[in-house]
């Protein structure tokens, strides 16, 4: 237990104690036995499990300080008046407490990209209400979750239509395969904990696998099948496409706010991304 205890066993009994006044015998603990251990615990232990808890979460929301103060620096486009709006500070609370609250399981430069890119949002509604949506519901979420999102939106809505040759395509696949790669194997309960959050919607009924069709009416250079991109040497391409399937990706579709996770996970292989081309 925090901050020790002693044990000692007298007169034949086994003893267990707290605060060294309860002691339980061989025939085993009684209701009240039971009861008066729980008041000890609770009465000598609780004081010092606050103090810790307080500690770890004031440690936990300096980081998350930091981080946000750094990314913000990098921003010519937040205004000192948005500050001191009302909706602004709540959603400043709800970052830092989130983040605080799940320390190193959440992504904290993550949700600071989130926070900072809210501030940026003041005169575009529906994408500050997307994002205030996305930082309540991140500090709730594991790196597999968040790249799973990044996964179906890239799947689902992105094209890199400049391409006009294989290398390229196989190119852009290597390059955000950092961002994706943990959640290429994320289970179906994990997805129907995104669902339950609002960002996924999974439908069973729309399981056609089209996503290499689709990449070849883009690219009519992309071959048609997965033995020939094999062939070609399409390794990070084959995999995601794999993947795609395995995962059963053709019955997730991401919300408004679950887009918005995805595209910033994206940003970190892919740069600087305009979230309002995609939420407008």
């Amino acid at each position: 237990m925090l901050g020790g205890q002693a044990q000692e066993a007298t007169g034949g009994s086994v003893a267990l104690q707290a605060a060294r006044d309860a002691t339980f015998h061989y025939h085993g603990p009684s209701f009240g036995d039971v009861r008066e251990l729980v008041e000890l615990v609770f009465q000598n232990q609780l004081p010092v499990m606050r103090e810790e808890a307080r500690k770890v979460f004031e440690a936990n929301a300096a980081k998350f300080r930091e981080e946000f103060v750094r990314q913000l620096a990098s921003s010519s486009k937040v205004s000192a008046q948005e500050f001191a709006k009302p909706d602004t500070q709540a959603t400043f609370q709800q970052a830092l407490t989130g983040t605080a609250l799940k320390g190193d399981d959440a992504d904290l430069e993550l949700v600071a990209a989130a926070l900072v890119r809210r501030l940026e949002a003041a005169e575009e509604p529906l994408l500050k209400q997307v994002l205030e949506s996305a930082i309540a519901v991140m500090p709730k979420l594991v790196r597999p979750q968040i790249a799973f999102l990044a996964f179906v939106h890239y799947a689902k809505r992105v094209r890199h239509i400049s391409a006009t040759q294989l290398a390229q395509v196989e190119l852009m696949a290597a390059q955000v395969m950092p961002v994706l790669e943990s959640g290429l194997s994320l289970s179906a309960p994990n997805q129907q904990y995104l669902a339950g959050l609002g960002l996924l919607t999974l439908n069973p009924v729309a399981s056609a696998s089209l996503w290499l069709h689709d990449l070849h009416q883009t690219h009519s250079f992309l071959p048609p099948d997965m033995d020939q991109l094999r062939a070609a040497g399409c390794v990070h391409l084959c995999r995601l496409l794999e993947a795609y399937d395995t995962l059963q990706v053709p019955q997730a579709f991401p919300t408004l706010t679950g887009s918005a996770v995805g595209l910033l996970q994206l940003q970190r292989a892919l740069g600087k991304i305009d979230l309002s081309i995609w939420i407008r």
